[in-house]
């Protein structure tokens, strides 16, 4: 639950400032690497203010959130505790940004090798000294050391770009905030909260943080299952984004249809044996975590679903569509909310992992259905106007 609230202020400090560093970066890499440049430093100067700006709400709201939301008070100190991670966690989605539109993928790996082998012990020391309070410790401090090696990284990759981080001069570009990343913000800020209302109706009922363990320990499976997914289709946004920008729609339908044929098969083998192995799977963690095998088949099915949005996502975010993509999370939101009060209570933690794959079912009609009306519309547009205009030339 610590995690899970901390997520959702990270959510509103993040502010969509990751994606829309990846869309603008791709765009002016090659063509203005001076406005490259004052994008980068404009959102990483914005995610450090949003960032501090909600830790700072999360210190001086922590006892009430604790008490009257989380059922329990003794975690108000452990709120505070986590705060910076709130900041740390912004910035680094920045910097992953900026990373994804330079295109620098053997960079970003290094540096997340890197990042995984110094902080393992920054992670297990404090936990083994300090329980609660060190794991949260041990997580804001890995978070900042994990910052601090993506900055020295990211000069690095710009440097060899010719892009110079440029933290003045940046007024001409903040209609990039409003433009983009607000709806963006908007869009993606249904996620966390609403997932987090829904881990709240869990906690609430009998025994509901038991529910709760069994939950999240079939829940980082999910979230497993969709690492290496998402490492594959990081390079689509950028690419997407300029097949847009250029008016190559055909090339670009024909990118996400490939995209989305090798994610949901890469996701489906990989899940393949997370369904026959899942009773194993959760014995691993106790007897008492074998009857969550069902809630893990059901996480690892809503993690083939997902990962099949997000591709989708990817080119409604590539033209530059973010307030249609607000909408389209809003009914993922609303199908979520309404499976979770029918089925939460009744099931309990299965039934939090039926309200997420249901609505990750209505996400992946919805959004399939609007890209294919949107695109294809504005394709056969194209191709109309191509042919009057080879009409005129002909007369």
């Amino acid at each position: 639950m610590l995690q899970s609230t901390l997520g959702m202020f990270g959510v509103f400090a993040g502010l969509g400032l990751g994606i829309t560093t990846v869309k603008f970066v791709a765009e002016f890499k090659r063509t203005d690497p001076d406005r490259s440049g004052r994008i980068i430093g404009l959102l990483l100067l914005s995610g450090v203010l949003f960032g501090v700006v909600c830790a700072l709400f999360l210190v001086a709201c922590a006892p009430n959130m604790a008490a009257r939301v989380l059922s329990a008070s003794a975690l108000a100190s452990d709120l505070r505790l986590g705060a910076g991670l709130v900041v740390f966690n912004t910035l680094n989605g920045v910097q992953l940004g900026a990373f994804t539109g330079l295109e620098a993928y053997r960079s970003a790996a290094y540096v997340n090798l890197v990042r995984g082998l110094v902080c393992m012990p920054v992670l297990i020391v404090p936990v083994a000294v300090w329980q609660l309070p060190g794991a949260v410790c041990g997580l804001v401090a890995a978070a900042g050391l994990g910052c601090l090696l993506n900055q020295l990284a990211l000069h690095r990759v710009c440097r060899a770009a010719n892009i110079t981080i440029r933290y003045s001069g940046l007024r001409s570009d903040l209609r990039v905030l409003w433009s983009f990343s607000v709806p963006a913000f908007l869009g993606m800020a249904m996620t966390s909260p609403v997932t987090w209302i829904g881990n709240t109706m869990l906690v609430q009922l009998p025994g509901g943080y038991a529910e709760m363990g069994l939950f999240n320990a079939a829940n980082h499976w999910r979230s497993a299952l969709a690492t290496l997914p998402g490492l594959v289709a990081q390079p689509v946004l950028p690419v997407l984004s300029h097949l847009h920008a250029v008016g190559d729609l055909r090339q670009h339908r024909r990118v996400l249809l490939s995209t989305l044929k090798l994610i949901s098969l890469l996701v489906a083998g990989l899940a393949l044996p997370v369904f026959l192995l899942a009773p194993v799977i959760m014995s691993a963690y106790g007897p008492d975590y074998r009857r969550g095998a069902s809630v893990l088949v059901v996480l690892a099915l809503t993690a083939v679903l997902s990962a099949c949005c997000s591709v989708i996502g990817q080119s409604i975010a590539s033209a530059g569509r973010m307030w249609h993509g607000l909408l389209l999370n809003c009914i993922w939101a609303c199908a979520f909310l309404l499976a979770a009060q029918f089925s939460v209570a009744r099931w309990g933690a299965l039934g939090l992992a039926v309200a997420l794959l249901s609505s990750y079912l209505v996400h992946a009609i919805t959004t399939a259905v609007y890209s294919a009306f949107v695109f294809m519309n504005r394709e056969t547009g194209r191709t109309t106007q191509h042919q009057d205009d080879h009409a005129n030339v002909s007369a």
